[in-house]
């Protein structure tokens, strides 16, 4: 791995901590939330302070470059983190759903009620 890659990783890593924690402090993130990019932060700082890890794992997956591995693993992880977020989402609606249905029930009984 070449020490520009390594740079650019502990460069990243750094600028997505400051600004999960930036974004944590003004209340624009929730916490829970800001686990997962904290440790994408800290997994971007081991990769970065111990290369072996990404050499070892090319040769047991047979990819030719630790880059093409390193990407990889990015996009694997964005997959997660979007499919996390849809499974979130699809709770919410169902949610705001029942809680629609619940205030419509609770007008129509007023409006029953006044008449």
């Amino acid at each position: 791995m070449s020490l520009l890659l390594r740079i650019e990783m502990i460069v990243l890593a750094i600028i997505i901590a400051a600004f999960v924690i930036n974004s944590v402090t003004k209340k624009k993130m929730c916490i829970q939330y800001s686990l997962v990019w904290i440790v994408l932060s800290l997994a971007l700082l081991v990769i970065a302070a111990f290369p072996g890890i990404v050499f070892w794992l090319c040769d047991l997956l047979g990819i030719k470059t630790p880059s093409n591995l390193i990407y990889l693993l990015g996009i694997i992880y964005l997959m997660l983190i979007t499919f996390m977020q849809t499974c979130i989402i699809s709770k919410q609606t169902e949610k705001i759903k029942f809680l629609t249905q619940m205030v419509s029930i609770e007008k129509h009984k007023n409006t029953k009620e006044d008449q």
